[in-house]
């Protein structure tokens, strides 16, 4: 932001005119709005399917007091359970599709000594 209200004149770099800030600062506030609620509902679709990982983020939710401190980001930042929740929910249903959905072998297949089933579609 104090680039684009600022530029950068050690580089030669002028600052953007008021309409070119409203535009870049319209896209900042309502670019992936699609994809967030998209990824929240699938989030909120998981534990409803998975409630014993509801209950986990629920308990680590409580124990941390985040609630307390009004879901402070930089505490949120800190909860494992829910971080890996949101990590999973990306990597299960990705807001934006691949270019290259794969499938593995039937039989499936061993790669660095980790099974991965057949079948299994991304």
């Amino acid at each position: 932001m104090t680039k684009m209200l600022a530029g950068d004149p050690g580089k030669g770099i002028e600052p953007l005119s008021d309409k070119d800030i409203s535009s870049e600062v319209s896209n900042l506030i309502f670019a992936a709005t699609d994809t967030t609620a998209l990824e929240m509902a699938y989030l909120l679709y998981e534990l409803a399917c998975h409630p014993e990982w509801q209950e986990a983020l629920r308990r680590e939710i409580q124990a941390s007091g985040v609630k307390e401190a009004d879901f402070c980001y930089l505490k949120l930042q800190h909860l494992p359970i829910l971080n890996a929740l949101i990590q999973e929910t990306f990597r299960v249903h990705p807001g934006v599709p691949p270019g290259l959905p794969r499938t593995t072998p039937k039989q499936g297949h061993m790669i660095d000594g980790i099974f991965v089933p057949g079948d299994v579609r991304t």
